[in-house]
Formats: structure tokens, sequence, C-alpha cells
């Protein structure tokens, strides 16, 4: 009898420590690994700079909270090949009213797009790649498909809808042109002498953005 309970017990606790293994475990890459890698520059870093690195955050003015500009700086929140294990995304993905939720309230959060991004490029390594486009469409240029994808990456993060920096939000078309109009956006991304270069972390938007946006102004900012 008491042998029996000591199995019992035994077969019990081997299920329990099974059933708790299986309920937390790194994400896999599907056979052969992702087709298309991820690319820290021109992916990862500018979500994380435009919605972590702004002021009074993660751009090192704070003094005390961890600096997210670099990717040696990112790395420090970074477990390679682990989700599960990465602060980076342990913060964006706890629950909005927490008080470690990044980016924090009124910020808006980042998108399910956005978090699967940064999941991805952990889960393949967390690599600082570099990735030159070869598939830049400079021709077929929309507001839609084109122009607000540029601004979600690169702007809105500090130049959203809630609490914009410098009071300039660039979440809609009418605002972008306006920005363009009055603000001398193009001179800003361009990195224009006499202006201050935006993005603010020095990360200069790629030359298929860049003729993206000239190609866009150049026709009259259509809402497309």
């Amino acid at each position: 009898m008491v042998l029996r309970n000591v199995l019992t017990a035994s077969i019990a606790g081997l299920s329990a420590m099974l059933l708790v293994s299986s309920c937390k475990h790194e994400p896999e890459l599907p056979p052969g690994g992702n087709i298309t890698e991820v690319c820290f520059e021109t992916q990862v870093q500018p979500i994380i700079n435009s919605n972590c690195a702004v002021s009074g955050c993660h751009d090192g003015s704070d003094g005390e909270l961890p600096v997210l500009i670099t990717y040696n700086d990112i790395m420090r929140e970074v477990e390679a090949g682990k989700p599960n294990d990465s602060e980076l995304l342990e913060v964006v993905t706890k629950n909005q009213g927490s008080e470690e939720f990044m980016p924090p309230s009124p910020r808006t959060p980042l998108t399910a797009e956005q978090i699967a991004l940064i999941e991805t490029w952990i889960l393949e390594g967390a690599k600082n790649t570099t990735c030159a486009t070869t598939d830049c469409d400079s021709v077929n240029v929309t507001y839609s498909t084109t122009i607000a994808g540029i601004m979600s990456t690169y702007c809105t993060g500090c130049h959203g809808t809630v609490s914009p920096s410098a009071g300039l939000s660039l979440s809609s078309q009418a605002l972008v042109a306006a920005a363009v109009n009055n603000k001398n956006l193009v001179g800003h991304v361009n990195f224009a002498s006499g202006v201050s270069p935006m993005p603010p972390s020095g990360i200069k938007l790629s030359p298929c953005n860049l003729a993206q946006i000239n190609k866009w102004v150049s026709e009259g900012m259509p809402n497309n």
C-alpha cells in the first residue's frame, strides 16, 4: 500500500511537471525558418526608437530608465532566441493597466503587427541586420499603402494622436500634408541643413522611403 501511494504521488508529480512545461514554451519558426528575415535596422529599430526612445522616456534624458536607441542598448533588454525571456517583449505585451506596460499611457500601444515583428526578430536570433531593399516601388505610391506605413513605423510613436510631440500629429493624410506645407516635413526627413533631423534618433529614412515621400508630395499629396 505504501509503495502504491509513492508510485501514485510520483506519477502525479511527473504529470504536473509535464503540464507546466507544456504551458510555457518559446514559439517556433516554421520549417526551414522564416523565408524573409526580419531586419533590425529598417523594421525593429524604428519601432522602438519611435515609441520608446522618446523625450522623457528611454532616450537617456531621464537618467534612470534604460536607454533604447542603439542595437547594443536594445540588446540589454533582449534574450536572443528567447522571446519569453526578453524584457522588451514582456513590457509591450503586459496588461495595459499594469504600471510596467509600455508605451505608458496616454501613448498608443504597439500594434499586433509591430509586436509580431519584434517577437519574430528575437526568435530569429535578434541579429543586428542592415537590409538593403531590392523591391522599392517609388512609382505606385499612395497614402494608404505607402505613406501611412512610413509614418506609423518612423513617426507616430512621437507624433501620434495622443499628446503628440511638439504638438504635431502625423496620424492622417490631412495632418501629414499640413506638416509638409507648414512644418517643412520633407526637409526634416531629408536631414536638410538648418532643421532638426527626423527621426531624432539620427537614423535617416531609407532612400526608398524618401523617394516615395517625394513622389507623393510631387503628385499633390492625394488622400488615396
